[in-house]
């Protein structure tokens, strides 16, 4: 992926394009605050997950956009977020440590509403759907020799806000918030992994 990004952040900046059509490449870069909760209606199943059932973490995040700007004041947009791992560390009722190395990202498509400020400065918002994948991978020191993994995937609602501020006809610097509630059921219990990222971007018109 880090190849990649390299790759096309070259391209955008080697490739001729004509200007003003609307097309644009961005290069988010950030933090993102990782957590997790779960919980279940089962009195029994719920003792069991009192230990952990919140888990936050920070991780390093990075993203590809691509857009077309219909005007002033909207724009549409598809992106990759990769929020990073990290990693969940604690110890359970019966004295053992559990780790949990949680990875996950997502492929969005939002709409993008844009309010100028002045003619360099503008705010914005965005609104879409993610189709998010989750992985993790769990020991317990009760079993050393043993590593579980486990996998979900789904969609749900994104959204973010920001600021950009225009350094001339073809670059963009930019600040934004994002966040993202990944939700499912698995057996009698209900998870919910919410992504909040503050990112960086590099704009690059085409």
């Amino acid at each position: 992926m880090n190849k990649s990004i390299i790759g096309l952040v070259a391209a955008l900046i080697t490739t001729p394009v004509f200007a003003d059509t609307g097309f644009y490449g961005e290069l988010l870069l950030g933090n993102t605050n990782n957590e997790s909760k779960s919980k279940s209606d089962d009195d029994s199943v719920q003792v069991e997950l009192e230990d952990h059932i919140k888990l936050s973490g920070s991780s390093t995040s990075y993203a590809l956009r691509g857009g077309y700007q219909f005007n002033d004041n909207f724009a549409i947009e598809l992106s990759h977020h990769v929020y990073g791992d990290v990693t969940y560390k604690y110890t359970d009722r019966y004295d053992d440590t559990i780790k949990n190395k949680i990875d996950s990202n997502s492929n969005n498509i939002a709409l993008k509403g844009i309010w100028p400020v002045t003619d360099a400065i503008s705010l914005n918002a965005r609104l879409g759907a993610a189709n998010w994948d989750f992985d993790v991978v769990a020991t317990d020191s009760a079993y050393p020799d043993e590593v579980e993994k486990f996998s979900e995937s789904g969609t749900d609602v994104y959204y973010g806000i920001g600021a950009e501020y225009i350094l001339n006809d073809k670059v963009s610097l930019g600040i934004e918030y994002s966040t993202l509630s990944m939700k499912w059921g698995s057996g009698d219990i209900d998870v919910k992994h919410t992504v909040d990222s503050l990112s960086l971007v590099l704009q690059m018109k085409f």
